[in-house]
């Protein structure tokens, strides 16, 4: 399984109106994601490329910016890594049933990333 970067989300305090702009900058066609308690969007450019439109929500209030996603096997030893190497943990999440469990970090020099596992 690769660890390149396998999806990317934009997170903002609006995602409708960062759908809006996407949609018509890419000719992105979104639709919505139910997440529970915020609003998620998955763009689609063509027939290939697709991205997350993210509404903030608890652990990532206020965080603005592009979050890149790298799959692993084993989220939960790679988690482990990832603190052992002196990254913090922001976030998790044990999956749903359209995606598989992940976790976001901050890296030690402050930058944010995310771990997952496809189903």
């Amino acid at each position: 399984m690769s660890s390149f970067p396998a999806w990317f989300e934009h997170h903002s305090e609006d995602s409708e109106s960062s759908q809006t702009f996407y949609g018509k900058l890419l000719h992105a066609k979104t639709d919505p994601t139910d997440m529970g308690d915020h609003k998620d969007y998955t763009a689609t450019v063509g027939d290939d490329g697709s991205f997350g439109i993210i509404q903030s929500f608890k652990g990532l209030e206020g965080y603005r910016g592009w979050l890149p996603f790298f799959a692993v096997e084993h989220l939960a030893s790679e988690k482990d890594r990832g603190l052992a190497l002196g990254a913090e943990l922001v976030a998790e999440d044990p999956g749903g049933e359209h995606y598989g469990p992940w976790c976001i970090f901050k890296d030690p020099q402050g930058l944010l990333f995310a771990l997952y596992q496809d189903l």
